[in-house]
């Protein structure tokens, strides 16, 4: 769709809309080097512009927040190079809070029925919440890998 088509389905300036476009935030936009025109997915969706979290839990708490809304979350949103950003999307996933979907070779997130129940909560609540969470899944994924270690006798020699 053109930047004309997605600034009449999301209401914003069409200035922003570029200024996302140039920031990397509307994954699978592509710029016809010829005219400059943009031709952005049919299934783009408003990116997260939120206040940018800082700790580990607020990060996790404003993507389930932003999946929830159906925005969009790309690893610029929160200034993480791409591998700690996908360790972040592994855990909420591991925590059956976020999914992933990926459509025309965009990967879209996904708030789980419990991601829309926890996204309803204060923010407070929510970052407490979202660590249990987390926490759980990586003890689970901690005995898990032990667990295969010792089963694969790989145990002596650790």
């Amino acid at each position: 769709m053109t930047v004309s088509e997605f600034q009449s389905r999301c209401k914003k300036s069409v200035k922003t809309i570029h200024s996302w476009l140039r920031q990397g935030y509307l994954p699978g936009a592509v710029q016809d080097p010829a005219t400059g025109e943009w031709d952005i997915p049919e299934h783009a969706r408003e990116p997260y512009t939120g206040t940018r979290a800082k700790t580990a839990r607020a990060i996790c708490a404003s993507m389930v927040q932003a999946a929830n809304r159906r925005q969009h979350i790309v690893p610029a949103l929160y200034h993480l190079d791409p591998s700690e950003f996908e360790g972040y999307i592994d855990a909420l996933v591991d925590a059956d809070l976020l999914c992933r979907r990926t459509v025309d070779g965009v990967t879209y997130y996904d708030a789980t029925l419990k991601g829309q129940e926890y996204a309803s909560l204060s923010g407070d609540k929510l970052k407490k919440l979202v660590g249990e969470c987390l926490s759980t899944a990586v003890v689970a994924i901690v005995k898990g890998c032990t667990s295969a270690v010792l089963e694969a006798g790989l145990g002596k020699v650790i």
